[in-house]
């Protein structure tokens, strides 16, 4: 053979490598990033769309492109994170409805059995009324911080002032009045707050005048917010972060 017909040869065997293949290899592997953000699904399906580009672009041609394995290989990432990505966000979503639902049903099971002082906790600071002050307009005067007695009776009294507070709240007093509550609705409300969900508790067989303006409804704002408890097993020290589950708002609230 000739030195003329061995470069023909090579020449015949060269092919040139798919754009849309590479292009849909890096995409594929840029596709991670929808597991970030939902803003972000838009990657695994551009790069989805490259990877069927640049598979059609290795099947035709004279001669045809090589890059059908970096075409696949990109087309099986898009395919994975887009799935990962959704299901997460799936299960996200079932998981914080059954527990907006379960905090829910939790505070009013506690408001029906008078445990007020466990309602009152499912509560978050902003959910609550100001207790009055004690001290204000010639209140009683402030305790000896020596004698301990005086110190109980005033936290008792702060307490219960507190405790007479939330039970005057409407959306208390409604859901106290009626023997019969169930949960309605329940979906996410991230322009009231990040992470919250809006859940809905029908009522009837109710002692007091309906909300005004509705049905018979209270509506609550639940999210959950990351505390440090102490560890609980037996020796260990140090703490640790837990999820718990509050109500930040009461609709009726005045």
């Amino acid at each position: 053979m000739t030195p003329l017909d061995e470069g023909y040869d090579e020449q015949l065997s060269y092919r040139p490598v798919s754009t849309p293949a590479v292009l849909a290899l890096v995409g594929g592997g840029l596709s991670a990033l929808a597991l970030t953000s939902q803003v972000l699904w838009v990657v695994p399906l551009l790069a989805a769309g490259l990877a069927a580009v640049a598979l059609r672009d290795t099947a035709t041609g004279t001669p045809p492109k090589a890059g059908r394995a970096l075409a696949l290989s990109g087309l099986a990432l898009a395919v994975g994170f887009g799935c990962q990505a959704i299901g997460f966000t799936v299960t996200d979503h079932w998981i914080g409805r059954a527990r907006a639902i379960e905090t829910a049903s939790s505070w009013q099971q506690a408001v029906h059995a008078g445990r007020w002082a466990e309602a009152h906790d499912f509560c978050a600071p902003a959910a609550l009324p100001a207790a009055d002050d004690p001290f204000a307009e010639g209140g009683r005067e402030p305790h000896n911080h020596a004698d301990e007695h005086a110190h109980d009776a005033a936290e008792r009294q702060d307490d219960s002032l507190a405790l007479k507070a939330f039970r005057e709240l409407p959306s208390v007093m409604v859901v106290e009045g009626c023997r019969e509550v169930v949960v309605a609705g329940c979906r996410r409300d991230d322009a009231y707050a990040a992470g919250s969900w809006r859940v809905t508790l029908a009522l009837s067989d109710c002692d007091g005048a309906a909300v005004t303006g509705r049905p018979q409804q209270v509506e609550l704002m639940v999210r959950p917010e990351t505390i440090r408890v102490p560890l609980l097993t037996p020796g260990a020290t140090g703490t640790q972060l837990v999820e718990r589950w509050r109500i930040i708002r009461f609709d009726p609230d005045e």
